[in-house]
């Protein structure tokens, strides 16, 4: 029996960068931000979120108020983002899942997480960037 390496990833994608930069930098985007290991937010400076979180809602709690999800995704550095995401314009990502495959990746599972932006009407024109992705990935 063999193991495959295989990974899911999640893509930020849009028809400009400004597109791309707007849904980094979203109150929805650094909330997934949260989602993503503490050592690398504590390498970009974000640890403090974390803990933030938990003096706001205690640990294991859901009850945040409005104005402590604020304060907790205005310390999530983009580069968090970026390091943890495909993010970019299609051949950016494209080049991104290269890489990927450059290091042993063999099997990509890609999810769209640029529809998940306050615009709703951007997050959804950043699906055809995301089919052009789709594409470019299956010819690598």
């Amino acid at each position: 029996m063999s193991i495959t390496p295989a990974s899911w990833l999640f893509v930020v994608t849009g028809r400009s960068n400004d597109e791309v930069d707007e849904a980094l930098g979203s109150d929805i985007a650094k909330a997934f931000a949260m989602n993503f290991p503490a050592e690398i937010r504590a390498s970009h400076a974000a640890a403090s979120a974390r803990r933030r979180l938990h003096r706001c809602a205690g640990p294991g709690s859901a009850n945040l108020r409005r104005a402590d999800h604020s304060v907790l995704h205005s310390e999530v550095p983009v580069s968090v983002l970026t390091e943890c995401l495909l993010a970019g314009r299609p051949r950016e990502v494209i080049d991104q899942a290269a890489e990927w495959r450059d290091h042993g990746l063999r099997y990509l599972v890609v999810c769209n997480v640029s529809v998940l932006q306050a615009g709703g009407r951007t997050g959804l024109a950043a699906s055809a960037p995301f089919l052009r992705i789709l594409r470019g990935l299956l010819k690598l």
